[in-house]
């Protein structure tokens, strides 16, 4: 029973040093993992202060971006309607050209065509035989050549 009881105490002093060790690296663990928490907690409070300033930065952005929006669509609208009135100008002059233009080109046409038709009229008086001329009937001679 003495070999039972040393194998007993044996068993339990090494169960004890295990659990020592076990105490000792849940401790540093412990200590490990608080120490990482508050390096997280430190840089998740400079981030959001970071990102604080930029999001007042980011705020004051859009704002000026907004005010030269609107500003610039002012212009633009101006711009466009300047524009707009200088196309439809445009277009009117186009349309009157155009006006004058097929006004003109029907009277070259219609003179042009009177023209063709004077040449076609004499070409076909030139082009018609004279009447031909008759030729007196042949003379009768008496002889007798036949």
């Amino acid at each position: 029973m003495e070999t039972y009881i040393l194998c007993l105490t044996i068993f339990i002093g090494i169960l004890t040093l295990a659990l020592a060790a076990q105490a000792i690296v849940v401790l540093l663990m412990y200590r490990r993992v608080s120490r990482l928490a508050n390096e997280l907690e430190k840089t998740a409070t400079r981030l959001s202060n970071q990102s604080a300033t930029i999001m007042q930065q980011v705020t004051t952005l859009l704002n000026e971006v907004n005010r030269q929006a609107t500003h610039y669509g002012q212009v633009g609208g101006d711009i466009s309607a300047r524009v707009q009135r200088t196309v439809d100008g445009f277009f009117n002059s186009v349309d009157r050209v155009g006006s004058m233009a097929s006004n003109g080109a029907a009277t070259v046409v219609r003179e042009a065509s009177a023209a063709i038709q004077g040449v076609v009229a004499t070409l076909s008086r030139l082009g018609r035989r004279p009447p031909r001329k008759q030729l007196p009937p042949p003379e009768r001679h008496s002889s007798s050549l036949h």
